[in-house]
């Protein structure tokens, strides 16, 4: 028989071959269970620290020096007769960048959405979207011909709310405001290390718990996840200018040394920075943490350096090899618990302009920007809750705008709308998720 994974491994599947059997399983911690019965386990230390760093795996490593993930757009054969199991790919990326003006590419771009969106809500559900104040999720409903209802989840009514309720109104879509629900990984931390498969913090398994404000209104959620991945260059080595002292809202992108790993390692916007992942290791463990970094980020990107010399293609390759050992996947996991979710940007064609579109269209979100504009140019006059900006505005005029209200402001006091704070977002911090929820904290400490 055969088991094939999809491009971005939308769900994971982790295997092992012992003594002639096949064991799988879409559960990492599932498979783990069964397999301590038939053989000893062996964790992987590297796979570990890697996972401590970085807060995602890389490759097909998993925490089981055995058990491996099964590769995107991998066909795993076996022919049990002869007792054989062989693996192979049926796709690889293809860099090739498109031509034509940030127009063209915006036109292509809006009809992949569009067409992304009719294939997701083809089978007449009842659709939910969780809606925030940026782009991603306004993206899906620019896109979507069925307006779904919408839900929006913050601490409190706070900025993003305020901003979610404003597209949902110009989109003619009814908005459920929930607040966040607190102490959830007290009661239910050893349900959330089993949902994470061992490949997420519980910490961002932000949907959980929703069930009960979601299930009588809607049996299928779609996540804006990924398109900023793809189309805002999100993870993409960068910096924000600076123009006499003043922090804009325009990127820069780094200029990428020959030794792409060692940079990588230093420089990549998800790595763990508030904590020092190296403090946790015995010195005399040290260079070895520092080894298993090193291997680990050199090995993923040996399988891109066939594929492209662009040093920014193989940057971005580490991010969708497979997207859904990113963080951020978590959150479809999270929603799993419950409902059905649906990722539109898990989608061949809009995939595949994400790889053949120029790395410098992607920096500061232009053509993504002009694709929803085109899509709902109404829905792109709200502002965007990251700047409280109009969302159509470059992002240099945004900087204008923000510099210039807090000039005002300054003169004649708080008339103006400045960028939002940490309070006005979505999410809390991983610190807070710790310092509400004691069992967590004990836990850790443990």
């Amino acid at each position: 028989f055969q088991i094939i994974s999809d491009r971005f491994c939308s769900y994971k599947i982790y295997f092992r071959f012992h003594k002639n059997i096949l064991y799988a399983d879409l559960s990492l911690i599932n498979l783990l269970s069964v397999i301590k019965s038939v053989a000893s386990i062996h964790l992987n230390e590297s796979a570990i620290f890697e996972f401590l760093y970085f807060r995602r795996l890389f490759g097909t490593k998993t925490f089981e020096q055995n058990i491996q993930l099964l590769d995107s757009a991998s066909i795993l054969l076996y022919e049990g007769s002869k007792n054989q199991l062989s693996i192979k790919k049926y796709w690889n990326p293809t860099f090739t960048k498109m031509v034509g003006n940030k127009d063209k590419q915006a036109h292509l771009l809006a009809d992949a959405l569009s067409n992304s969106m009719d294939m997701y809500m083809s089978d007449n559900q009842n659709y939910g979207l969780f809606l925030s104040g940026g782009l991603d999720s306004r993206a899906l409903l620019a896109a979507s011909k069925h307006k779904p209802l919408c839900f929006t989840t913050c601490p409190t009514n706070n900025n993003e709310a305020m901003v979610a309720s404003e597209v949902s109104q110009v989109a003619g879509c009814e908005n459920i405001f929930i607040p966040r629900p607190t102490g959830l990984i007290n009661d239910h931390i050893d349900t959330l290390i089993n949902i994470s498969s061992a490949e997420y913090s519980i910490a961002n398994m932000q949907f959980f718990g929703y069930g009960e404000y979601i299930r009588k209104r809607a049996n299928v959620l779609f996540l804006g996840i990924g398109l900023d991945v793809f189309f805002g260059g999100l993870y993409q080595p960068k910096n924000v200018m600076t123009i006499l002292g003043k922090r804009s809202t325009y990127f820069r992108l780094y200029k990428i040394p020959s030794n792409i790993t060692g940079f990588f390692i230093d420089n990549i916007k998800y790595r763990t920075k508030s904590t020092d992942p190296y403090r946790l290791v015995k010195p005399e463990f040290l260079s070895l943490s520092k080894d298993w970094i090193f291997n680990g980020v050199e090995g993923a990107l040996s399988d891109v350096t066939d594929l492209t010399e662009d040093p920014y293609d193989m940057w971005e390759f580490m991010h969708i090899h497979p997207l859904s050992r990113h963080y951020s996947f978590s959150m479809a996991e999270s929603i799993r618990t419950f409902a059905e979710c649906r990722i539109p940007a898990l989608e061949n064609r809009l995939f595949d302009i994400f790889l053949s579109l120029p790395t410098r269209y992607k920096t500061n979100w232009q053509v993504y920007k002009k694709a929803i504009e085109i899509l709902s140019p109404d829905l792109m006059e709200i502002r965007n809750a990251n700047t409280n900006v109009r969302a159509a505005d470059p992002l240099w005029i945004q900087s204008l705008k923000i510099w210039y209200r807090a000039f005002v402001n300054r003169m004649v006091g708080d008339q103006n709308l400045l960028r939002p704070r940490g309070s006005d977002r979505s999410w809390i911090s991983t610190a807070d998720h710790i310092l509400e929820n004691s069992n967590l904290s004990h836990a850790i400490h443990a």
